[in-house]
């Protein structure tokens, strides 16, 4: 076991309020591709970051647009390089500006998430999520804005 999963199930113990400053800090997810700010294409997009350590969560992107959250699933780990990726998906409006995050769940939320992609993948219909606060379980780690394109 790492010193780092180490100091963060200390944290998850003895401090519940600051796990996920805590988090944050120890995981250091950062999305490198695209740039905060790019211009990018409506549809798939190749998204990819670096990260220091997992610190026993899960790791999820999301696409977003004013309260309107697309969970895009979970990255790509390369643990030996500390390099995620994933394809994140933009849908319109196009002119305004969207939002891609990485963030960590906490296993319990998991089973939210699984249901969201088996009833997208059913139907093949992608509704989004509206969120007016995120829940307690989720802890955005980085956010870029994109400005999405007609193809």
């Amino acid at each position: 076991m790492s010193i780092f999963h180490w100091v963060a199930g200390l944290l998850k113990a003895a401090v519940p309020p600051l796990v996920p400053w805590a988090t944050s800090l120890l995981a250091r997810a950062r999305i490198t591709n695209p740039e905060d700010n790019d211009v990018v294409t409506v549809g798939k997009i190749a998204v990819s970051g670096t990260y220091r350590c997992e610190c026993g969560l899960s790791f999820v992107l999301l696409h977003h647009y004013d309260n309107n959250y697309w969970p895009q699933g979970s990255p790509i780990l390369d643990s030996t390089r500390h390099t995620w990726k994933k394809d994140v998906y933009i849908t319109p409006p196009l002119g305004e500006k969207h939002s891609i995050s990485i963030a960590s769940i906490i296993e319990d939320a998991r089973p939210l998430f699984n249901h969201y992609y088996q009833v997208g993948e059913s139907t093949k219909q992608w509704h989004p999520i509206i969120l007016y606060k995120l829940p307690s379980e989720l802890t955005i780690l980085h956010t870029i804005r994109v400005q999405p394109k007609a193809p």
